[in-house]
């Protein structure tokens, strides 16, 4: 993953119940918290929102080793190999990771 431009707090995270406002909140490693996933609609949408919060840094480096993973068979690859190369797929990917580091 690209580190020097990680500004993030670090993962990983995890998502808790908060029974004295009825939420769901996500924290860092060191007890410190993320997220507040409170909503006006329900539990469970708290819950999957937490989950997904929780589990963004892990997501974000996925992401950032897969597309470097695929730019350097890309560089490597004969013509035929990357017919199936899908630049939209890599645009997306390449603006999802640019968006999390605030660009």
């Amino acid at each position: 993953m690209n580190t020097e431009t990680t500004t993030h707090t670090p993962g990983p995270w995890h998502g808790r119940n908060n029974p004295d406002f009825r939420s769901r909140e996500v924290f860092d490693p060191n007890g410190w918290r993320v997220a507040d996933c409170r909503t006006t609609k329900n539990y469970e949408e708290e819950e999957a929102n937490a989950r997904l919060i929780a589990a963004a840094p892990e997501l974000l480096e996925a992401l950032d080793l897969t597309l470097h993973s695929l730019e350097n068979w890309m560089a490597i690859a004969d013509e035929e190999d990357r017919r199936d190369y899908d630049d939209e797929a890599v645009a997306k990917a390449r603006a999802a990771i640019a968006k999390a580091g605030g660009k």
